[in-house]
């Protein structure tokens, strides 16, 4: 009897080890290979480099170089914030678009040299040389615009009464609260000739302060819109009548211009004329 017990106290002892020992054993095993990983990570004993004390060398503090703003260098050379002309990268303004000659509004996207790669509103990208680029402010304050009525694909000249919102004068009496892609800039605009432009509360006789005509032109006595004597009998801004003895000298001889055609006459006027320049007719 006394066999058979220690024959069973045996064998439940070797079962609990063999069920247990493998577990002990990757047990231990973490552990060593926890130490060993924080060991290689941190040396025991290991102390900081102590500078050169036969020599006194002194301590370096690390160079760090220094860096260039976004779009300052240009083809090897270095461009200095002087050299971008005052504007900044997301800047919106308006840039001439070469193909037609008017004002569009777009965004600065890079530097390049004298001139700046521009993201126009409706999709175009053009590079434009800096004395082709318009501030908000300033464009709002100088330069004639063309909006585009409705969103119709019409424009109509006019000038900016209000910054925020953004409303058009235009200059057949008409006002709009309009978006920025919807104007742009005349083509004829000249920042070193333009005087501020005077928007009136009311909107039929918002106008220009007009510069002097030069030889050979003449000036509309109501708007001050500059015309070439013999041209047309009507202001194509306003509708003044002009005057006759300069006008009528070559209204036979004056070569159609594209359309608008006059509904009244079927006289042939230029695209930005508001009102018809033979009888006066607003479209």
């Amino acid at each position: 009897m006394e066999i058979f017990f220690c024959w069973l106290i045996g064998g439940i002892l070797a079962g609990l080890i063999i069920t247990f020992l493998p577990i002990a054993l990757v047990i231990v095993g973490i552990v060593i290979l926890i130490i060993v990983l924080k060991k290689r990570s941190d040396p025991k004993g290991a102390e900081p480099p102590v500078p050169n004390a036969v020599h006194n060398h002194p301590v370096q503090e690390p160079v760090i170089p220094r860096q260039e703003p976004m779009g300052a260098q240009v083809a090897g050379a270095v461009v200095t914030p002087a050299q971008q002309n005052g504007f900044s990268l997301g800047e919106t303004v308006f840039a001439r678009w070469k193909p037609d000659g008017y004002y569009y509004p777009g965004v600065i996207k890079q530097v390049l040299g004298e001139s700046f790669k521009i993201s126009f509103l409706d999709g175009d990208t053009d590079q434009v040389a800096r004395e082709h680029i318009v501030r908000l402010q300033e464009a709002f304050s100088i330069m004639r615009f063309e909006g585009n009525w409705k969103k119709r694909g019409g424009f109509y000249m006019g000038v900016i009464s209000s910054n925020e919102p953004l409303v058009m004068n235009y200059d057949d009496g008409d006002v709009e609260q309009i978006e920025i892609r919807q104007l742009r800039g005349m083509p004829d605009f000249n920042r070193r000739t333009a005087v501020p432009i005077i928007a009136s509360a009311t909107p039929s006789t918002a106008a220009t302060v007009p510069a002097a005509p030069v030889a050979g032109q003449s000036s509309c006595a109501n708007c001050g819109t500059v015309y070439i004597p013999g041209e047309m009998l009507f202001c194509r801004q306003c509708g003044n009548k002009l005057d006759v003895a300069e006008t009528q000298a070559s209204e036979s001889a004056a070569e159609p211009a594209p359309d608008p055609v006059c509904a009244k006459c079927n006289t042939t006027n230029v695209p930005d004329a508001v009102f018809c320049s033979t009888c006066g007719n607003k479209f």
